[in-house]
Formats: C-alpha cells, structure tokens, sequence
C-alpha cells in the first residue's frame, strides 16, 4: 500500500510540476466598476410646470420640468456615491448621456464638465460610448463633436478608433480590454447599425485583447439580446438586428460581459453558442428617472458578480434655487429618498399613461365612426374601475360577486396600483408576474371583472338600451348583456375556453414583461465564467485519487 501510494505521490507531484507550462494564471487581477446607463441630462427649466418639447424647447406636453429638471442633481449624487465607494474603480457609460444632445451640444457640455471634475477630485477613470439622444448625421452634434466633447472620457486612452463612428478601445489593466461599441444608426434617432465594417473592427479589438493576454468586455447602447418576449418585434429600435447572430460572433471573439442600455430596463439575459461559450447581456434601468438605479460589478477569472445600488438622495436645497414650484414635502423627499421620490411619481406617470391609452382615438377609432360610442363607452368604464377598490363595499370584489365571481385576498387596493407594480417590478428587474403566482392571479381576474363589466354595461347602454327600456318596464332589472355575461360566468367561470386561450397567448407574447423565471437574478447575482482546463481536470483526478487511497490507507 506504501509502495502504491508513493507512485501516486510521484505522479502527482510530476503533473503540478508542468502545469505551469500550461499557462496557469498568475494572481488575478479584478475588474470593479459602477455601470449606468440613460443619464438623459436635460438643463433645468426655471419652473416645475414648464412643458418641453422633443427638441428641448418650451412647449406644452406630456414631459414636465418636473421630472427632467432633477437629472442633473441626480447624476451629481451618482458620481458622489461612485466617489465615496471603494468597491468602485472606474465606470462605464453606456449612453443617453443627454435628452436633447443631438441638438443642444451644451447638455453634453455640462455632462462632461460634471464628469471633469469627478476624474479630477477622485482619480477614477469615466468611459463613454454614445446613445441614440447624443449625436446624428445632420444633427449639430455629430460623432467627431461627440468625440471632441467627451474626448477625456475613455478617447485619451484609446489605443483603437473606428474612423467615422463613436467606437474605441482601451486596455483597462493587464487582464482586460474595454470595447466601447457605437451601436447608433446616425441617419435615425432609434435603431442600432452594427454593419460589416463595424464588426470586423470589434473582431480585431477581440483579437488584439486575445494577443496582449486580456479579456474583452463590451458595452454599447443598444441591447444584444431579448430582454423582453419578441422584442425584436415590438420594440425592434431597442435592439441590434440581429441579436442571435451577433451574439454568437461576439462569444467566438472571447466576450462573455456586454453592458447595454437604451431599453431603459433592468434585466439580465444569456447567449451560449453550439461550443459552449457564453455572453451575458446585462440592460441598464435609466438613472434619471424611475428607479433611479445603477449597478456595481466585480469581475475576474471565475465570474461576474453585479448588485444593484439606487440614488439615495440629491440636493433639493440647490435644485429649488434653479428650478421653483416644488412643495417643501417633495423637496424634502428628493433629499431623503430620491428613488422613493421618483417611485411616486413613476405612479403618476403610468397612471397617465394609462388614461391616454384608455380613449378609443388611441386605438384609431375616431368619433362620427359607427362604433365610437360602444368602445368609448367601454373605455371609459374600465377608466373608472382603475381607482376603484378591489376589496370591500362598491368594489371590484362587489363587481365580481355580481357575476357569481371571487377575486382571491392579497395586498393590492387598485387596478391601477397592480398595473403600476407590474410596470415597475419589469423595469427595476422585479418580475414578479409568472404565471401562476398570486400576483398574476389576481391580476388577471381583476381585468377579467373589468373587462366583463365594461363590455356588459357598455353593450347595455349602447347597443342594447331600447330593449333593456322595454324590459325594465316588465320588471325586469338586469340588462339583457348582464345577464348573458352572469350566465357565461355560471357555466365557465372567471374565463370562457376562448378567453383563456386569449390569456394563455397574451402571457406567452408578454408575459416576459411583468413575469420570468429564468434563473438568472436581474439585480444582484454571481455568474461563473470559470472554464475548467484539461490540465485542471487532471489535477483533480490525482486530488480525488490520493484522498480516497489517504481515506483507505487511514482505515487499514
């Protein structure tokens, strides 16, 4: 047994002795850094109620001073925290670095004045790489104004540009390489142009990180893959082309991290070629609006590991001075809690969202068509049952229970509030809508009611009230499409076999939106990159090996 066990130790002894032939990593070196995207930097109008337009100039709609006017203060508390916190080397910048850029090239100024001033008081590194908001063939700002701007932010280090784009590279360290990717098309303000000769130029980073002995990491603004179900469908602008083909070409270079942006949603997605090889997309949340969030990363040779951090609060004190009309409440807000402030507000916004989307112009029908007053008539009840209680007397339970139907217990109080949760849990990468959970549960019976009430009472009132007239005079009270749907619910339930069929396709369209289970934690996580060698594989062999002959020689 001695004899035998001498020979292994030999042998052993004799395979980690050539190892390092074999290219055995010297100590790591790790890559941390802060990561946000969709700065949208927009100059503070001098009052809460000033409506600007899409080219940044005063008019009246939907996009108030309000929600714009913070954003420089939140990019201030941004670098504040990246300033203060040692788990953060360097950050990246994955574009919209501002609202109107394209057009006023004094936001971009002022980003790059705020971004001087970190690098000079901290000695931390700042990276950018262009949006869709920040230049454009035409535009006042083009991609050499563009490059000329931000010129101190990742271009001073390039050791590669790809003439005629926003694109660079920079080696980061001994161990990694950063692509900075210029994904734009110039010639429009939405989608991305990854065409040959930007690919090839990417390959060749790729290979020169490959030939220095570092890894590439690459980020640009638009999303490598799907973070949302047929995105390439219904929100084709926000995604390369072709996400799977690319994809595949960026893990044969040797990239496994990609930082995104644009899609303004927090979510993390994978792509693992015929070979193995994988490449993590992470899409960025917009920092200045709703969450108001970022993501710290550390990297190294056995993964990626990434938490999600939020904007705790700005300085409303110096935004009041330039911006007037918020109350002392909401400033005191802003101070204490921005991303609870902007989670209120988010509330607003939807909830306006909503109402616009709820009016049958929204869907092309205009008023004179035949059908105007049925589906206006229908719209505005499923308007009015947004704000109403889903539990307790005159509610959406009492509704329910009309139609011989029970909405099952939970937290909700709103249809609206469920609708505003479901819309923030997919932005800030909380998908808590997977079929069958209680959430999804009872927001789909509660839509059911909705949807069944308004179709009835509008039917009733609309298509049907002459009828109904006639009957109520015989003593009949209930309306003859309230009686049909109280009989449907009788025989079927909350959903007929069509309806649920419906539901069942709706989900399965966009049931990524609000609801995933694909294993993979959008906010904080660790995912392994660790490629297990031959050589490794042998070692732990002959490790396995002299324990289990230890173990034997132990008990005899």
């Amino acid at each position: 047994m001695k004899k035998l066990l001498s020979i292994i130790l030999s042998i052993t002894a004799a395979v980690c002795s050539v190892m390092p032939c074999f290219g055995v990593d010297s100590p790591e070196e790790e890559l941390r850094f802060a990561a946000a995207s969709d700065l949208h930097y927009v100059h503070p109008v001098s009052t809460v109620d000033t409506q600007i337009d899409s080219e940044g100039k005063v008019s009246f709609n939907s996009q108030s001073g309000k929600y714009t006017a913070p954003s420089g203060f939140v990019i201030d508390s941004f670098l504040n925290d990246c300033a203060e916190n040692d788990e953060c080397d360097f950050i990246l910048i994955p574009g919209d670095l501002a609202t109107y850029g394209r057009d006023f090239p004094q936001e971009h100024e002022n980003v790059a004045e705020k971004f001087r001033a970190f690098e000079q008081k901290t000695g931390k590194q700042i990276y950018v790489i262009n949006g869709n908001h920040d230049n454009g063939s035409g535009s006042v700002t083009d991609h050499n104004r563009f490059v000329s701007v931000y010129h101190d932010f990742g271009y001073d280090e390039a050791f590669s540009v790809d003439e005629g784009t926003c694109s660079y590279a920079v080696d980061l360290n001994g161990k990694y390489t950063l692509i900075a990717l210029d994904s734009c098309d110039e010639n429009y303000s939405l989608h991305s142009d990854l065409n040959s000769s930007r690919m090839k130029w990417v390959h060749a980073q790729a290979e020169h990180a490959k030939k220095t002995g570092r890894k590439p990491i690459l980020m640009m603004h638009h999303n490598l893959l799907e973070h949302n179900p047929f995105q390439t469908i219904t929100m084709d602008g926000f995604i390369v082309s072709t996400p799977y083909i690319t994809a595949a070409r960026f893990a044969s270079m040797g990239i496994e991290l990609c930082i995104t942006g644009h899609s303004h949603i927090n979510d993390v997605k994978s792509f693992t070629d015929v070979l193995g090889r994988t490449v993590y997309d992470f899409s960025m949340s917009a920092l200045s609006e709703f969450p108001a969030e970022y993501k710290l990363f550390t990297v190294d040779d056995s993964g990626i590991a990434y938490k999600t951090a939020n904007v705790g609060g700005i300085d409303s004190n110096a935004l009041s001075l330039v911006c007037s009309g918020y109350t002392q409440s909401q400033l005191a807000a802003m101070q204490e809690d921005y991303h609870g402030f902007v989670s209120e507000q988010n509330e607003e916004k939807i909830g306006q969202e909503i109402e616009k989307i709820l009016s049958a112009e929204s869907l092309g029908i205009k008023e004179g068509s035949p059908f105007y007053p049925l589906i206006s008539t229908a719209l505005q009840s499923v308007t009015n049952y947004l704000d109403m209680p889903i539990y307790g007397e005159n509610s959406l339970s009492s509704a329910a229970e009309n139609l011989g139907l029970t909405i099952p217990d939970s937290e909700f109080t709103t249809l609206r509030g469920m609708i505003c949760d479901a819309y923030a849990g997919t932005v800030s990468g909380r998908k808590l809508y997977t079929k069958g959970s209680a959430q999804y549960s009872v927001l789909t019976k509660t839509v059911a009611v909705v949807l069944r009430s308004s179709l009835a009472s509008a039917a009733d009132s609309e298509l049907l009230g002459s009828a109904n007239a006639l009957l109520e005079r015989a003593g009949v009270s209930d309306g003859i499409a309230n009686a049909v749907m109280k009989r449907n619910c009788e025989l079927f339930g909350f959903a007929t076999p069509a309806e649920k069929l419906a539901f069942s396709l709706i989900y399965s369209l966009f049931g990524g939106y609000i609801g995933e289970n694909d294993g993979t934690d959008n906010r904080d996580g660790f995912l392994s990159t660790a490629k297990e060698t031959g050589i490794s594989r042998i070692a732990d062999f002959f490790k396995r090996m002299i324990d289990w002959l230890l173990n034997l020689f132990r008990f005899s």
